[in-house]
């Protein structure tokens, strides 16, 4: 959110979230990931993105 100067600029926001894919190593689901999505719902009401795909390679 510190990219979007907090949710102040809704016009930049929108085009960017929220998005399809969320590509992630499979070691921070439960962190980062699970974070992201509480986060999307508390402050946008919906769900930031709809598929998480795993990066093994890194």
């Amino acid at each position: 959110m510190s990219v979007f100067n907090g949710l102040q600029d809704e016009k930049e926001v929108s085009y960017y979230y929220p998005t399809a894919d969320l590509v992630t190593g499979p070691d921070i689901i439960f962190f980062w990931v699970a974070r992201m999505i509480m986060a999307g719902y508390e402050y946008r009401d919906e769900k930031p993105f709809s598929n998480v795909y795993f990066s093994w390679y890194s």
